[in-house]
């Protein structure tokens, strides 16, 4: 082997292959879907900086799915740091993120700032059909169980699950299903818990 053989040996290897934003995107997105909630994030955040420069609106749908994946882990402050820099967006990511940010700041017991986040996104969805509209239903009743209104928490997780069912999206029923399920019992109807 002559020298120029091995030097080309010594070359790093670059994937030259172009990378589709979309694709990544539903890749993140599907980790997330499957309860791989670090994943997610870690995959996000990734794409997030890879397309900063290149594509803001794309950097700006991951950093919008690391947000979300946050919220799920609990991690409020930290989900909340990134909502707070995202800027503008379509509506359906918009309505995204006022709902992501109601979620966080319940659950931080910040209760009339997730109420403002909850009006402001319901106005979004008068006359749209965004997809995450029943979002803005589950977020209501999350934000009624930490008000301790557990019939308004019901009535809200049960539109949440009717919107799912209208919408076909398995996500969202299931989470509504398993609210619905805190809800009868922390009201010690063990009966509906268990349906």
């Amino acid at each position: 082997m002559c020298s120029s053989d091995l030097g080309l040996l010594l070359l790093p290897l670059w994937d030259t292959r172009s990378v589709n934003p979309h694709t990544e995107y539903e890749h993140d997105r599907q980790l997330f879907l499957l309860g791989q909630l670090a994943a997610s994030q870690d995959a996000a955040e990734r794409d997030y900086v890879r397309f900063l420069t290149s594509d803001a609106g794309w950097s700006s749908r991951f950093h919008l799915q690391e947000a979300e994946s946050m919220v799920w882990r609990g991690f409020y402050q930290d989900a909340l740091r990134i909502l707070n820099g995202l800027q503008g967006g379509d509506g359906e990511d918009r309505v995204r993120t006022l709902t992501l940010e109601s979620v966080a700041l319940a659950h931080l017991h910040q209760l009339s700032a997730a109420s403002d986040r909850i009006v402001v996104a319901d106005k979004l969805c008068e006359g749209a059909m965004y997809a995450d509209c029943g979002g803005v239903l589950r977020a209501r009743g999350i934000l009624a169980m930490e008000e301790g209104d557990l019939p308004e928490a019901r009535r809200a997780f049960l539109a949440s699950f009717a919107f799912a069912r209208q919408h076909r999206d398995s996500s969202l029923e299931t989470s509504a299903l398993l609210n619905l399920g805190s809800v009868s019992l922390q009201n010690n109807h063990y009966d509906e818990a268990v349906d």
